[in-house]
């Protein structure tokens, strides 16, 4: 025995009928996280139906990231918009959804009111691009730029309404800076803690697992090493005896290479000479 499920027949939906379905897929969306608007927002609970539990949210674009659909079709549409306006938003500034989603409800009803009363929809869509024109050159003159500790702290401080991990937050802005590298690692503890590294960060990889000093944290320590950097890879068990010999010549004991590709014969003299007892 099986059973069937109803199959929603496609259909084609005409004026009034879409702006109205339109209009209301936006404004569902925008109640749903009216909630969260900041800095002291409450959260929407979403049901995962993975791991059978309720999640608290409190950002906007989580939310919309956990919203596959309305329901219903017609709603869709407009609840759609709203949500890649949101993922946009986020990946381009990475905060303010709910205000902007509010923002367009606003100017979304207001819309609809004119357009009722006869107002052409191209000089409305005009007059709200230049509106938002002036009202973006009035904010970036009013505009103060963010600077110090603790201005960084009362920025961080606005966004979670936490003071310890603001202020924890306002000191790694400040002295790491726009470019300086950042690793959060969870523990188990009461208090926050931080550790600062000086010296430079580059994406890569290390070439084996077999060079981690540290499996456990996946991380390479060594200290003062001679340095070789190599527009070639080292694939050939040649280039590795070259590479060691010249560092026993210079007087030191650890390596570090930095090279395109490490393969073959070459990867595999390193990681046996890597293996030996002595120090290397």
């Amino acid at each position: 025995m099986t059973r069937s499920h109803p199959v929603t027949r496609p259909s084609v939906a005409f004026q009034p009928e879409t702006r109205n379905h339109f209009y209301a897929g936006i404004i569902a969306v925008a109640d749903m996280l009216a909630t969260t608007l900041g800095p002291t927002g409450g959260p929407v609970l979403s049901y995962d139906t993975t791991r059978k539990k309720v999640e608290a949210i409190d950002d906007a674009a989580t939310v919309l990231r956990r919203m596959i659909s309305l329901g219903r079709p017609d709603l869709d549409i407009g609840a759609m918009l709203v949500r890649g306006m949101v993922w946009q938003l986020e990946q381009r500034i990475g905060d303010g959804g709910t205000a902007a989603v509010l923002l367009m409800r606003a100017l979304v009803e207001e819309g609809m009111r004119q357009i009722t009363a006869g107002t052409n929809a191209m000089r409305l869509v005009e007059g709200i691009r230049q509106g938002a024109e002036l009202a973006h050159a009035t904010l970036r003159e009013q505009a103060r730029k963010v600077t110090g500790e603790r201005g960084l702290a009362t920025v961080a401080r606005t966004v979670m309404q936490d003071d310890d991990l603001a202020a924890v937050l306002g000191e790694l802005s400040y002295l790491l800076g726009a470019d300086g590298h950042l690793q959060v690692e969870s523990y188990v503890a009461p208090y926050l803690e931080r550790q600062y590294i000086g010296g430079a960060h580059y994406g890569a990889k290390i070439a084996s697992m077999y060079f981690y000093s540290e499996p456990e944290r996946q991380r390479a320590v060594i200290s003062s090493p001679a340095v070789a950097v190599l527009d070639k890879g080292v694939t050939e068990a040649e280039q590795a005896v070259a590479l060691l010999e010249a560092t026993v010549k210079a007087g030191r004991k650890t390596l570090l290479v930095i090279a395109p590709d490490f393969s073959g014969p070459g990867l595999n003299l390193l990681v046996a000479n890597h293996a030996q007892p002595e120090e290397k």
